[in-house]
Protein backbone atom coordinates (compact mmCIF):
# COMPACT_ATOMS: atom_id res chain seq x y z
CA UNK A 1 0.00 0.00 0.00
CA UNK A 2 1.38 3.50 -0.55
CA UNK A 3 0.28 6.57 1.54
CA UNK A 4 0.20 10.14 -0.74
CA UNK A 5 0.44 13.35 0.27
CA UNK A 6 -0.65 16.84 -2.16
CA UNK A 7 0.92 19.62 -0.94
CA UNK A 8 -0.65 22.84 -3.05
CA UNK A 9 1.85 25.76 -2.77
CA UNK A 10 0.35 29.29 -3.12
CA UNK A 11 2.91 31.53 -5.65
CA UNK A 12 3.91 30.57 -8.65
CA UNK A 13 7.66 29.78 -8.76
CA UNK A 14 9.88 31.07 -11.85
CA UNK A 15 13.61 30.10 -12.68
CA UNK A 16 15.03 30.76 -9.73
CA UNK A 17 12.64 29.58 -6.97
CA UNK A 18 11.90 26.56 -9.00
CA UNK A 19 15.89 25.72 -8.92
CA UNK A 20 16.03 26.55 -5.60
CA UNK A 21 13.18 24.33 -4.03
CA UNK A 22 14.51 21.46 -6.35
CA UNK A 23 17.73 22.14 -4.68
CA UNK A 24 16.50 21.67 -1.40
CA UNK A 25 14.30 18.54 -1.84
CA UNK A 26 17.04 16.77 -3.61
CA UNK A 27 15.22 17.01 -7.02
CA UNK A 28 15.88 15.75 -10.67
CA UNK A 29 15.29 18.70 -12.97
CA UNK A 30 12.40 18.26 -16.03
CA UNK A 31 10.29 20.53 -17.49
CA UNK A 32 10.91 23.98 -19.01
CA UNK A 33 8.48 26.99 -17.59
CA UNK A 34 8.18 28.16 -20.68
CA UNK A 35 6.23 25.56 -21.95
CA UNK A 36 2.72 26.00 -21.42
CA UNK A 37 2.22 21.87 -21.34
CA UNK A 38 5.07 21.29 -19.11
CA UNK A 39 3.89 19.28 -15.99
CA UNK A 40 6.30 17.65 -13.60
CA UNK A 41 9.28 19.82 -12.96
CA UNK A 42 11.21 17.54 -10.01
CA UNK A 43 11.40 14.12 -8.94
CA UNK A 44 13.50 13.05 -6.06
CA UNK A 45 13.52 10.27 -3.34
CA UNK A 46 14.19 10.14 0.17
CA UNK A 47 15.32 6.64 1.84
CA UNK A 48 13.78 6.43 5.12
CA UNK A 49 15.49 3.63 6.66
CA UNK A 50 14.94 0.77 4.10
CA UNK A 51 11.81 2.15 2.41
CA UNK A 52 11.81 5.13 -0.26
CA UNK A 53 9.79 8.09 -0.11
CA UNK A 54 9.16 9.66 -3.99
CA UNK A 55 8.79 13.70 -3.92
CA UNK A 56 7.37 15.05 -7.10
CA UNK A 57 6.77 18.83 -8.10
CA UNK A 58 3.76 19.42 -10.60
CA UNK A 59 2.63 22.69 -11.97
CA UNK A 60 -0.95 22.18 -13.16
CA UNK A 61 -1.76 23.10 -16.99
CA UNK A 62 -5.45 25.16 -16.24
CA UNK A 63 -4.24 26.71 -13.43
CA UNK A 64 -0.57 26.90 -13.23
CA UNK A 65 -0.94 26.09 -9.37
CA UNK A 66 1.61 24.24 -8.07
CA UNK A 67 2.08 20.87 -6.10
CA UNK A 68 4.37 18.46 -4.42
CA UNK A 69 3.10 15.31 -4.04
CA UNK A 70 4.30 12.75 -1.70
CA UNK A 71 4.35 8.98 -1.91
CA UNK A 72 5.54 6.53 1.03
CA UNK A 73 4.76 3.36 1.88
CA UNK A 74 2.54 2.39 4.57
CA UNK A 75 5.31 0.68 6.56
CA UNK A 76 6.03 3.66 7.28
CA UNK A 77 5.38 4.84 11.21
CA UNK A 78 3.07 7.45 11.54
CA UNK A 79 6.25 9.47 12.91
CA UNK A 80 8.09 8.94 10.33
CA UNK A 81 5.70 10.25 7.27
CA UNK A 82 5.24 13.42 9.37
CA UNK A 83 8.96 13.59 9.88
CA UNK A 84 8.99 13.27 5.65
CA UNK A 85 6.24 15.52 5.06
CA UNK A 86 7.30 18.22 7.75
CA UNK A 87 11.01 18.39 6.06
CA UNK A 88 9.06 18.89 2.74
CA UNK A 89 7.06 21.91 4.47
CA UNK A 90 9.94 23.07 5.64
CA UNK A 91 11.78 23.10 2.53
CA UNK A 92 8.89 25.32 1.03
CA UNK A 93 8.59 27.59 3.96
CA UNK A 94 12.28 28.60 4.31
CA UNK A 95 11.71 30.26 0.74
CA UNK A 96 9.28 31.95 1.56
CA UNK A 97 6.53 30.22 -0.14
CA UNK A 98 3.18 29.30 1.51
CA UNK A 99 1.46 26.30 2.04
CA UNK A 100 -1.74 26.37 1.02
CA UNK A 101 -3.30 22.98 1.48
CA UNK A 102 -1.52 19.45 2.40
CA UNK A 103 -4.12 16.61 1.82
CA UNK A 104 -3.73 13.29 2.51
CA UNK A 105 -4.79 11.20 -0.47
CA UNK A 106 -6.94 7.43 0.16
CA UNK A 107 -4.06 4.75 0.06
CA UNK A 108 -4.10 2.72 -2.82
CA UNK A 109 -2.23 -0.23 -3.87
Amino acid sequence: MINSWAVRLGEKLDQSSLDELRSKLGMRASGRLTDDWDELFGEGTRAIGDKSVQVELWRDVDTSEWRLDIEMPSELSEAQAARVLAEVQEAAASMGLTIVSSLRRPSRR
